[in-house]
């Protein structure tokens, strides 16, 4: 099985979306049996917390946040839909496609709780019509698992239900959870491996991998120093037994753009 693994997006509506055209392409010529997308497709600024009453703020309203977020899977499926049309059955691109929601997602619903006279008026999933264009939904802080292999936008480190950390993430998911796990989140790329004993009594490998991120710009968020420490671009995992092993390929951000913009 070929699985594709798309970390955060982040779309933006002052931002293009030209990478979801690049994507598509990818996809088209890649054709993993899976996608998995790790959540915090949108940013939706509009709602962040850490910007309410301030100047950067101004302007942002969750129609647009939506509207850019139609857009970027327009086009990423657009380029899906239009090769699928000119092939015959067998050549065409099946991928089942999967989205665990992240945080930037999930301040939907925190918004619904702080004002609740927005209740059934908003709703992260719905009006970014996900399951229309394809994806399968896994809630936030939900667990979606494939072949052995755990995904989620980020993994709990205790009680308090905050993101696993560490010099080493990928270490503290293998510790923490004891199986496979592929997060995002953090936009830096950091992987771990350990074998353990199987269910069979035989060496089963077990990886903690971060997955980056898949966006070029800036965020309003970080300094410069933190950002550049984020690995951008989207990795292929060939899974090579039912226990959750698989080989890794990273494609970059600057081989995307030279092979398919």
């Amino acid at each position: 099985m070929k699985l594709l693994v798309i970390p955060d997006i982040h779309i933006e509506p002052e931002v293009s979306n030209e990478r979801m055209t690049w994507l598509g392409r990818l996809i088209v010529d890649r054709k993993p049996d899976v996608t998995v997308q790790l959540g915090d497709l949108m940013s939706f600024q509009s709602l962040s917390h850490h910007e309410f009453g301030k100047k950067s703020s101004e302007g942002r309203r969750y129609l647009y946040d939506i509207e850019a977020g139609l857009n970027g899977q327009d086009l990423l499926f657009a380029e899906i839909d239009n090769y699928n049309r000119s092939k015959k059955k067998k050549d065409q691109v099946k991928s089942d496609f999967h989205i665990t929601l992240g945080n930037h997602e999930g301040w939907v619903n925190k918004e619904i709780q702080n004002n609740a006279k927005m209740e059934f008026t908003m709703d992260a999933v719905e009006d970014l019509r996900l399951k229309e264009f394809g994806w399968k939904v896994t809630p936030f802080m939900s667990v979606l698992n494939i072949k052995g292999i755990n995904f989620s936008h980020y993994f709990p480190s205790g009680n308090m239900d905050k993101a696993a950390a560490g010099v080493n993430v990928g270490k503290t998911l293998v510790d923490n959870m004891g199986k496979s796990c592929i997060a995002g989140h953090s936009h830096l790329y950091r992987e771990y491996n350990k074998t353990i004993l199987g269910p069979d009594g035989g060496p089963q490998r077990i990886w903690g991998l971060t997955a980056g991120c898949y966006f070029e710009h800036e965020m309003f968020y970080c300094g410069k120093v933190t950002q550049s420490q984020w690995w951008r671009g989207v990795l292929m995992l060939d899974l090579i037994d039912e226990n959750g092993d698989f080989n890794i390929e990273k494609i970059d951000m600057k081989t995307i753009k030279e092979l398919y913009r």
